[in-house]
Order: C-alpha cells, then structure tokens, then sequence
C-alpha cells in the first residue's frame, strides 16, 4: 500500500522521529486524495508492522526504538549486584534510553494459584508482594509483581522497604542465607489484556511478552516468583545456551568453575532446557533454567534485579 510504505518511509528516515504524531487522517486523506478507510488500513499495516501506536482519540504515533536487550545469561550476576544498580537500569541505558522504576505497591497479597504452586504453598496464602512498574525515556515499558514468603518480611525487614538497598532483594536474601543457585523463567506471548495496554499506554490488542521467574535456592526452595508482564516491541529477549548434553554437566567432566574438559571458565555460560508452542497465532512459550551452581547446573555466577 502506497500510503504505508510512504510513511513508513518518513519513519526509517527520521522526518517522522520517535515519538512524533503520525498526520492525522484527515491530512493523509487530503494529501493522497483517498477514502478514510484507505487511510485507516494503512495506519494499521504500520502498527502491524511495529512502526506506531495508536491511541483512541489521540492519534496515531511513531515508536520509540531500540528495544532493550534483556541478556538472561547476564542480568543475574552477583558482579552486577556489587555494582548497586538493577539489571533493567543497566540494561536500558546500554540501550540508549534513560530509565527509570516507579514502586506501585509493596505489602502482604493473597498468594495468587500458579504463584502458590511454584512456592509449595496453598492458594490465598499470604505472601509480600513487591509491585512496580519501569519506564524507559518515560514511557512504561513493563510492569512486575515478585512474590515472596510473609515469613521472608518478618525475617528480612528490608523488603518492605521502597527500596531495599544495594544489589536489591536478591543481595538481601543472600545476606540471610538464601544462596541462590537457579533461575526458572517462563516465557509465554500473547495480546495485552485491557488493563495491560492501558498501564504500558499500548493500542489495543498489541502483544506483550509474559515472563515468570523463580528464584531458586541451593536447598531447592523457591524464596521469589516475579511475575513480569512486558510491552513485545520494546524487548529483545536474548538466553545462551551452553552446546553440550545434561549428562555431560551431571557427570565428573564437570569441574573447577563448571567448565567441561577442554573448555575455559566462561565458554560454559548456561545450562537451559528450551521449549516452544505456538497454539493459535501469537501465542509462543519458552521455559529457561539459569543458575550460578557450576558444579551442579553447569551455568556462570548469576543474581541481580531490583525488586
């Protein structure tokens, strides 16, 4: 379609930057001599295409590229926890973006059912729930809620605090004993419900990114859940999976930091078990295992989210 692939141009070209008003359709309408309609179908291949947003009553406006690159291999590293800064806010200003982290909520919640099932724990159950929401160049990028034990409140006053001081909840946990070993994340794409596209200023019916995440300890306890619902376009989900077989990890040539015979410390980064199914025809799930136990995961030393 002309009209498309001519705004479409403007865009990649910067005359249309991030950020801008798309012409109203009125102007477009006058400028090619077409129908509404005609005008309606090209702003729509546009937001198919990931080029715009559309807001009811607002108009339609150009994007703001690039994503952030989400490096699960990485983010958790104890390193980055000594650092003090959280892996989103690392993560979007290699990025380009200038982020920030807005807390919505932090107290006791009802243990929501799949949240209680990866904790070992009955439905309704109470639990801490850290809520927040995290901007990019000040628009809404993601929102997430991590789940933790009541008792993890009582004994670790600090995660009631806004903010829980360096390296964030993971360090704090640490501190107390909870030497975390392994990370389960699951991945799953699907449309934004109408209270998602609303909190990350998203058209109606555009894709999110759903991702939960167990933290995991060396006794085998799940002491977090983050449940993390993300804006598709503005994420690049990035898991290096480690080229040899779980029976090679479990056996003796593992050793030293969890390098397999011939391989260096590092080569060895990530021990994932990756799945895919894409019933209908959005929807995609990804189930990754990250963890900094060497010996018995065959994975770098991971840990850090401000949470």
């Amino acid at each position: 379609m002309q009209i498309a692939d001519d705004l479409a141009a403007q865009i990649r070209a910067g005359v249309l930057a991030p950020g801008a008003q798309v012409p109203s359709e009125s102007e477009v309408m006058e400028r090619y001599g077409v129908s509404q309609g005609t005008v309606r179908k090209a702003i729509a291949e546009l937001r198919t295409v990931g080029l715009v947003d559309t807001h009811h009553g607002r108009g339609s406006y150009v994007k703001s590229p690039p994503p952030v690159r989400r490096k699960s291999s990485d983010r958790f590293r104890r390193t980055h926890r000594s650092s003090g800064k959280a892996a989103y806010l690392a993560e979007a200003e290699q990025a380009g973006h200038k982020p920030s982290v807005h807390v919505l909520y932090i107290g006791p919640a009802d243990a929501p059912a799949e949240v209680a099932a990866r904790m070992g724990m009955t439905a309704g159950e109470k639990v801490l729930a850290r809520r927040r929401r995290y901007f990019s160049d000040g628009a809404p990028t993601e929102e997430a809620t991590s789940y933790l034990p009541w008792s993890m409140a009582a004994e670790i006053p600090e995660l009631l605090d806004e903010n829980p001081g360096k390296g964030g909840i993971y360090a704090r946990l640490e501190e107390h004993g909870h030497a975390l070993v392994e990370y389960v994340e699951t991945v799953q794409a699907r449309l934004a419900s109408k209270q998602e596209a609303s909190a990350l200023r998203l058209s109606p019916g555009s894709p999110v990114i759903h991702l939960v995440r167990d933290a995991v300890t060396s006794g085998g306890r799940v002491v977090e859940v983050c449940d993390t619902v993300m804006a598709a376009d503005r994420f690049i989900l990035e898991y290096r999976i480690a080229s040899v077989s779980f029976f090679e990890l479990a056996t003796d040539r593992v050793t030293g930091e969890g390098c397999v015979t011939g391989k260096a410390p590092g080569q060895l980064s990530e021990r994932s078990h990756v799945s895919t199914r894409l019933p209908g025809s959005l929807v995609g799930h990804l189930s990754c295992r990250t963890g900094p136990a060497a010996r018995t995961c065959g994975v770098a030393d991971h840990a850090d989210r401000h949470a």
